[in-house]
């Protein structure tokens, strides 16, 4: 997202994060922009109604990826975007910029714990807060889960982001929190884009 933009995009969210009235909000808010002909504003704001509203990533979703290989394709690389607070918190850079370098392998003993997740996902992230690690998993059906960690600090003391992938668009977005946090006790939405 453009530096100085997260604050707008989040105050529209804020009003309509879990599609509250219908997506009465968004709604209005998609028009306004379409109507001022600020067509970045309205693609960020229909994105972020997608990716992040009120439902919840499924693993077991139809395939949004023809193979494991164009998974792990698409999640390799250079993304930006910004972390959203759901009460609109204070934060040193106004804007909520991240961002995250990130590589993917298929999964190793195809995602042993039980859930058969497909690809594994580690790089590094960084924000006005500092830097962080990032560790993850990702789905052929579009489901993501990354733990990202000061750099200091541990993964069990990092914040979870779980959401959805869209190929088409090279994004990514959904909701963060602690750890195995729904939607409904979430800290925020995020939104990231692939670039490069």
């Amino acid at each position: 997202m453009d530096k100085g933009f997260a604050p707008l995009v989040e105050l529209a969210a804020n009003m309509g994060m879990r599609n509250a009235r219908g997506g009465l909000h968004y709604n209005k808010t998609i028009a306004a922009a379409k109507s001022m002909k600020l067509e970045r504003t309205s693609n960020i704001l229909t994105e972020h109604r997608m990716l992040c509203a009120d439902s919840e990533p499924v693993a077991d979703a139809p395939a949004m990826f023809s193979s494991v290989e164009d998974l792990v394709d698409w999640v390799r690389g250079d993304w930006t975007g910004a972390y959203l607070y759901e009460g609109g918190g204070d934060r040193k850079d106004l804007t909520g910029r991240k961002t995250m370098m990130l590589k993917a392998f298929r999964a190793r003993d195809n995602g042993a714990d039980g859930e058969g997740w497909d690809a594994d996902v580690e790089g590094t992230s960084g924000d006005d807060m500092g830097k962080w690690v990032v560790k993850g998993k990702a789905w052929v059906s579009g489901k993501i889960v990354f733990r990202i960690f000061h750099e200091e600090g541990s993964e069990e003391q990092g914040w979870e982001y779980t959401g959805f992938a869209s190929p088409v668009r090279r994004a990514c977005g959904g909701y963060w929190g602690i750890r195995n946090a729904e939607r409904e006790t979430s800290g925020g939405t995020f939104l990231f884009y692939r670039f490069g």
